[in-house]
């Protein structure tokens, strides 16, 4: 088993039946800025992870492939650092299929993605408690 403060190939999103179930109807959305966050649970098969995250930085928003690539390291730093509330939280049988979508058209500094990831790994965490969760038009930042 690997550490939690790790972010495995076994917890990244490769298969493109999964990709499609999470934008599919009946997924959950919401804009942590300058993040947009999709989210939905499934049922989890004999030996997958409870959480698999997909991060995607679009050449839309960042047109340097050396700026795309240092946004999804830093993604992918502060996931690996503050999921593991989010991993424990998640109920036997149910998997979580997690998209993480670069909103912003700049580079941003590490402090606020970290910050930011936070705030979605509460969301999640929440959510899976049957908490109510905060709608997209609230001020996340």
């Amino acid at each position: 088993m690997p550490s939690e403060l790790s972010f495995p190939k076994c917890e990244r999103m490769c298969l493109n039946r999964h990709v499609g179930l999470l934008f599919g109807a009946g997924s959950n959305s919401q804009s942590v800025y300058p993040l947009r966050v999709v989210w939905r649970t499934t049922e989890r098969a004999e030996g997958d992870h409870p959480v698999k995250l997909l991060i995607s930085v679009p050449k839309k928003r960042l047109h340097h492939a050396v700026d795309r690539n240092r946004t999804k390291r830093q993604i992918r730093e502060a996931w690996r650092l503050r999921h593991t509330p989010l991993l424990q939280s998640v109920p036997d049988g149910k998997q979580l299929l997690v998209a993480l979508v670069w909103l912003k058209a700049a580079l941003a500094p590490s402090s606020l993605i970290a910050d930011r990831i936070g705030t979605v790994v509460d969301t999640l965490t929440d959510a899976l408690k049957g908490q109510k969760i905060v709608t997209q038009g609230s001020a996340l930042g």
